[in-house]
């Protein structure tokens, strides 16, 4: 006959597993690993919120801490203000995106709006290019496409684009049609051109927009983010100088912002600052109503304009497929 298991009532007499207490050894184990967690921000605390981590307090939440999240004209053009420090930090010893900075904010412009039909040319359309890498990334492959479009084609698509404005789906498709353009190359063209209606798609400034997809040279990703600069420059004219803000203009601050972060944030100004931050702060944010001579760029002095042409401040200031397509 089988042997008789534990009775009912020693069964019982032991408490649950649950009930007992850990070793030493568990609950230390336990302990490391839970120490782990919060130091390196994995598991999830209550509603998705990381382990370890603290719930936003109530001045955090109110103090914006990205220059897209901010909305007061001041800090943009505070942190426009510092657009020449920061392309001298860019530039290197050489200087060089400094001099082909200055070419695309004042010389081409001038260029273009001084012909009976807009357009640029593909020398011009060359330096444009050298530009855009000195600025971001470097991508030599794109300079031999360029060079490879016939220069009557140059000219003839891009006043056709320009000409499309303010269709910017239109005028950037029309440009890509040249070999070696992409959304954003084609965006720096119409921005020369018309920085009232067209932003440049840099990198940085796609990055600094919040609530867009992952990033994906693409016109569909172009529009997306051409909808948000432009609305965010009308905000900014509803809050600031009226015509001050073209969307050229919020992606060159964007662009300052990101990599000033990088490369020399103690310029940048500091953006949790309240209005009332004293005229004389070392912050870079000596006011949030700045006046119409201290918008300058590292080129001097300017003055604030209200139309949206290449003048005053316009002047001083101032892809695509998926990452196997060779144009940008």
């Amino acid at each position: 006959m089988a042997p008789r298991g534990p009775s009912r009532s020693r069964l019982s007499a032991r408490p649950p597993p649950a009930a007992r207490a850990p070793s030493a050894w568990a609950a230390g184990t336990s302990g490391r690993r839970r120490a782990r967690a919060c130091a390196t921000g994995r598991g999830a605390g209550p509603k998705g919120q990381a382990a370890g981590s603290r719930a936003p307090s109530a001045a955090n939440m109110a103090a914006p801490c990205d220059l897209w999240e901010c909305e007061d004209p001041g800090h943009w053009a505070a942190v426009l203000a510092r657009h020449g420090e920061v392309l001298r930090a860019r530039s290197g010893p050489q200087r060089r995106l400094a001099a082909l900075d200055r070419w695309y904010q004042e010389e081409l412009p001038a260029a273009i709006d001084s012909r009976a039909e807009r357009h640029v040319t593909r020398p011009e359309l060359e330096q444009l290019l050298s530009w855009k890498l000195a600025r971001g990334r470097f991508r030599p492959r794109l300079q031999q496409l360029i060079h490879a479009n016939p220069p009557e084609l140059v000219v003839q698509r891009s006043a056709s684009a320009f000409r499309l404005l303010p269709d910017a789906s239109a005028a950037v498709t029309q440009l890509c049609a040249l070999r070696g353009v992409g959304p954003a190359t084609a965006s720096a063209v119409l921005a020369a051109g018309a920085p009232e209606v067209v932003a440049f798609m840099s990198d940085e400034a796609v990055a600094a927009v919040s609530g867009l997809p992952a990033m994906r040279y693409t016109l569909k990703h172009y529009l997306l983010y051409l909808d948000q600069v432009q609305k965010r420059a009308t905000a900014l004219n509803r809050g600031g100088a009226s015509g001050m803000w073209t969307p050229q203009r919020v992606e060159t601050a964007l662009w300052t912002w990101i990599v000033g972060q990088k490369l020399c944030p103690s310029l940048l100004p500091n953006l949790h600052r309240h209005q009332d931050t004293p005229a004389n702060d070392d912050s870079g944010l000596r006011s949030t109503k700045l006046q119409p001579t201290e918008l300058g760029c590292g080129l001097g002095p300017v003055q604030l304009s209200a139309n949206a042409g290449h003048t005053s401040l316009d002047n001083a200031l101032t892809k695509q497929e998926p990452a196997a397509s060779a144009a940008e």
